[in-house]
């Protein structure tokens, strides 16, 4: 995905007991397209957390209906 750093670690911090994942957010129609996919990895990634490879696989979604209705209101 275009933009997002190379090394999944760049994208994986652990703050405070918890894992924070940060991903820009650039809105693709999905394959199916009935929602906007406004975050993913493409596939699993893998960061190392306390020595243990941890992997994560995300897909952020909006329904395109929910989509459409925004974009509607931003334009009046």
């Amino acid at each position: 995905m275009a933009n997002q750093p190379k090394n999944p670690a760049d994208k994986y911090t652990v703050e405070n007991g918890e894992i924070v994942m940060r991903f820009p957010i650039l809105p693709t129609l999905s394959k199916k397209g009935i929602s906007m996919l406004l975050a993913t990895t493409r596939g699993a990634e893998t960061f190392t957390y306390e020595g243990m490879e941890i992997k994560a696989n995300v897909n952020l979604y909006v329904p395109i209906e929910e989509w459409e209705a925004k974009a509607k209101k931003s334009k009046k």
